[in-house]
């Protein structure tokens, strides 16, 4: 929690700097640059200017609700010439180019107006700044859900330098936080994994008694977290099976570049559908 509420602050200081020497703020709606323009060398100082293209490649990051209630989350962002490749987020949002209506603006200035929007995932909406080195964006968000309350927050993401930027052995250690479904919370306690993906134990629990509804075991859940997508921290499926024969099925999982951050949709068996944000400190 300490780490998250001090990303919240950096961001913050950040987005008031950013505000200050772009021109507008976050409120502004800037113009659109044609592609090409600028030097694409990035940044507003000595007349350089940010161009379409900045934005191509794989974007990784967190969202971060401003309500401490509603858990933080993956976001990933690809984008190939102006153009949404993919987009998902660890509540279960999923866009691409076939499902999803894209609307974008991007400045000369750095100013970044973003909507996805689909029937089945609901609207993202990120408004923020390209940091001058052009390998991050941050700002705030506003989010949508199909069944859900909208919320608002915070954002930041990163752009990927390729598969060093999620070594396999990445997700290695222990990991707390909430399995939601439409109607209950449940805590996944000492979720554990070994350095080859393996799981070593977890326990799906009650909140309000600490009672377990569902164990797991490292037996029958070999190699369960092995990354399929090492650029953008993509684990996909996974299925673990508990002691009592339920199953937890995971359509995708996210985990950010300094491995404190891991979400995604998912299924129980017994419990239904629903999602899980789990979190841990910075391993130094």
């Amino acid at each position: 929690m300490l780490q998250n509420t001090l990303t919240r602050i950096l961001l913050l200081s950040s987005l008031c700097s950013l505000a200050a020497c772009g021109g507008g703020g976050l409120s502004s709606t800037g113009g659109t640059i044609d592609p090409g323009a600028g030097g694409n060398n990035g940044g507003n100082n000595g007349g350089d200017l940010f161009a379409m293209a900045d934005l191509d490649g794989d974007w990784t990051g967190e969202l971060l609700p401003t309500l401490a209630t509603r858990g933080d989350r993956n976001l990933f962002l690809r984008m190939l010439d102006g153009a949404l490749i993919d987009a998902s987020e660890g509540g279960g949002g999923a866009w691409d180019a076939g499902n999803a209506t894209l609307a974008l603006t991007f400045a000369a200035d750095g100013f970044l107006d973003l909507l996805l929007d689909s029937p089945a995932s609901g609207s993202l909406h990120l408004e923020g700044y390209m940091h001058v080195e052009m390998t991050t964006i941050s700002g705030s968000f506003t989010m949508d859900e199909p069944a859900r309350d909208p919320y608002v927050g915070l954002f930041e993401l990163r752009l990927s330098s390729g598969a060093s930027s999620f070594p396999s052995n990445l997700a290695a250690g222990q990991w707390t936080g909430e399995v939601l479904n439409s109607s209950d919370r449940f805590r996944l306690s000492l979720l554990e994994i070994d350095i080859d993906g393996n799981l070593v134990r977890a326990a799906l629990t009650k909140p309000a008694n600490s009672v377990a509804v569902h164990k797991y075991e490292s037996l029958g859940n070999e190699l369960a977290f092995s990354l399929s997508d090492e650029k953008i921290g993509l684990f996909n499926p996974i299925l673990l099976t508990a002691l009592d024969g339920s199953t937890l099925t995971f359509d995708y999982l996210l985990i950010n570049d300094d491995g404190t951050l891991m979400s995604g949709p998912g299924v129980d068996s017994v419990l239904g559908s629903g999602h899980v944000e789990l979190s841990r400190p910075v391993v130094e």
